[in-house]
């Protein structure tokens, strides 16, 4: 996988944590609300993370010419990733 994927998920990431860090110091709101919102984007950058390693773990298995190494490193974050959704 090339490194600038990585570091532009890593970026896009960031950049949704800092608007969103802003978005709770700035807004008023009811303890149930804020737990509403803050149970609301951890699911949505759960999601948003699993998107993003399952593009990349299959654009690396259906690559044929990939590398061995990063063939295993995608079998292993595609079971990582189904593990983790499995578990509940």
């Amino acid at each position: 996988m090339h490194p600038w994927l990585i570091g532009l998920f890593a970026v896009a990431a960031l950049a949704g944590l800092t608007i969103y860090s802003n978005e709770i110091r700035t807004a008023t709101y009811t303890g149930a609300a804020v737990q509403s919102r803050q149970l609301a984007f951890s699911f949505l950058v759960r999601c948003l993370v699993t998107v993003g390693v399952l593009v990349a773990s299959l654009y690396l298995i259906l690559h044929r010419n990939s590398d061995a190494e990063y063939q295993k490193w995608a079998y292993g974050a595609l079971g990582t990733v189904v593990g983790y959704w499995l578990r509940g």
